[in-house]
């Protein structure tokens, strides 16, 4: 009687370790794991794996090769399991939060704003007043206004223009950092917008919900946005 098996994908593995080439023009018969859950994955096996299914050791290859197939399953589903489970999780701390932010007053959420708001400028006022300090020539200034609070430093420069103009060209450059008025939103908005010699190179923004403020992850932000413009400016300036 003739005996018909079916192909796991490990088997090309294994006999890939055994350095047997694999001719996929040299079709024979088809190969069954007993019991294998690997039905859909049939196919004509070669030479090379007639070969290998015949060997003594063959049997127990064979039925090792079918438990770790339904491992595997059993992993991959454990794996997408935890991954629902996570997801289950977010969800839950989202509505949360959102369940924490609406049950704050107005006032409550205006105190927070207005706290967050002066540790965060003081900090953008620092590091702006540092940058100026590297490189001489920008007038810095504290900003107040209906956009928000935060700080500006700017600078005006004259300097030849490009290859066959005549005369001087003025070049204006600047950043500035401000952290947006309170809103309904209930957030703490930082904005930053930069320029280096006319041309805009910098434009951000970033946001926390009043129940999960980070002030020290607004600072992170901070410090990297002034690198990145330092950095800017003295490679152009």
């Amino acid at each position: 009687m003739e005996t018909r098996f079916k192909v796991v994908g490990q088997l090309n593995r294994i006999i890939r370790s055994e350095e047997i080439e694999i001719s996929s023009e040299s079709l024979k018969v088809l190969y069954t794991v007993p019991n294998s859950t690997f039905s859909k994955n049939t196919r004509r096996l070669t030479s090379a794996e007639l070969n290998f299914c015949f060997r003594p050791n063959a049997k127990a290859e064979i039925d090792r090769l079918a438990k770790f197939g339904c491992e595997n399953q059993s992993m991959n589903f454990d794996q997408r399991l935890e991954r629902a489970i996570e997801r289950g999780q977010r969800q839950r701390d989202a509505e949360t939060r959102e369940r924490a932010l609406q049950a704050l007053t107005e006032e409550e959420c205006r105190n927070i704003h207005s706290k967050s708001r002066l540790e965060l400028s003081e900090h953008v006022e620092a590091g702006l007043h540092k940058l100026a300090d590297y490189f001489p020539g920008f007038d810095y200034e504290t900003l107040m206004s209906a956009d928000g609070w935060g700080a500006r430093i700017r600078r005006d420069d004259l300097a030849p223009g490009p290859p066959g103009t005549k005369g001087l060209v003025h070049f204006y450059s600047h950043i500035e950092m401000l952290v947006r008025p309170y809103s309904p939103t209930r957030i703490v908005e930082l904005v930053a917008r930069g320029a280096i010699r006319n041309k805009e190179v910098l434009s951000r923004s970033h946001f926390q919900q009043l129940t999960q403020v980070d002030i020290d992850g607004f600072r992170d932000v901070v410090d990297q946005w002034i690198l990145e413009y330092a950095e800017k400016f003295s490679a152009r300036a």
